[in-house]
């Protein structure tokens, strides 16, 4: 869905279709070379003659045994799973150790407000004074994705977002930034329809909450390497002199 559903712009239940699609085909063509396996491991072969092949028990031994092999593979490739990460948790993920600045896996107050005043937030000190408010001082991953669902809640609310779903198009970004972010800071809306073109994967015209912290992600990112260039140019005549 991430990947292949992403690149040719197809819904959930059709990138689903196409991985079990795959899944089919490498299971039938991998049909030799499980049983060429299983002889080498010395397993039985039973040889039934035509007659045992046509006995009742026969065929409900083998139909059972495709049942119980068919689920034991679903479950074994259910396993990855446990292990990924959704595309949402990973920008949450990435967005945090952003402003985590110490990298100690807390987000102070002081952190949270130089990323608002990074990107250009209008009232940056009030807001994250409100933010600690609500999560009663520093916060960890847990909690700043607890907030990033209260957020959501409240464009929902605020009639911010196309439907209940969170989802969110062109127009709405220009009126959310309108509403929170500095004119100083204001991009073109050229530059911000860019961004907005760079998280929809799908080309669908909406994107999700989490697709609109990443927009914030990207602003944080260009507003750091300017202030890194400005710094090098600082620090670079010194060196000389």
């Amino acid at each position: 869905d991430s990947h292949l559903g992403a690149a040719f712009n197809l819904s959930v239940m059709a990138s689903a279709a196409l991985g079990n699609t795959v899944s089919d085909f490498v299971g039938q063509t991998a049909g030799g070379a499980i049983g060429e396996a299983a002889e080498r491991l010395g397993w039985p072969n039973p040889k039934l003659t035509e007659d045992q092949k046509k006995l009742h028990i026969s065929k409900r031994a083998h139909q059972l045994g495709t049942i119980v092999g068919i689920v034991i593979g679903c479950l074994l490739g259910m396993l990855p799973l446990l292990f990924m990460e959704s595309r949402e948790d990973r920008t949450s993920r990435k967005v945090f150790k952003a402003i985590d600045r110490r990298g100690n896996g807390k987000i102070s107050q002081e952190d949270l407000a130089d990323a608002f005043q990074l990107i250009g937030l209008r009232d940056y000190d009030w807001v994250a004074d409100l933010v600690m408010h609500e999560t009663g001082g520093s916060f960890n991953l847990d909690m700043f994705r607890s907030q990033l669902r209260k957020a959501k809640g409240w464009l929902i609310m605020n009639n911010k977002t196309i439907d209940m779903s969170g989802d969110i198009d062109k127009d709405h970004m220009m009126e959310i930034v309108k509403d929170l972010f500095e004119r100083s800071h204001e991009k073109s809306q050229k530059e911000w329809e860019a961004l907005f073109n760079r998280v929809d994967l799908r080309g669908s015209g909406r994107i999700s909450c989490s697709e609109l912290l990443e927009v914030f992600y990207l602003l944080h990112f260009e507003a750091s390497q300017l202030i890194v260039k400005k710094d090098r140019k600082d620090v670079s005549p010194r060196k000389k002199s």
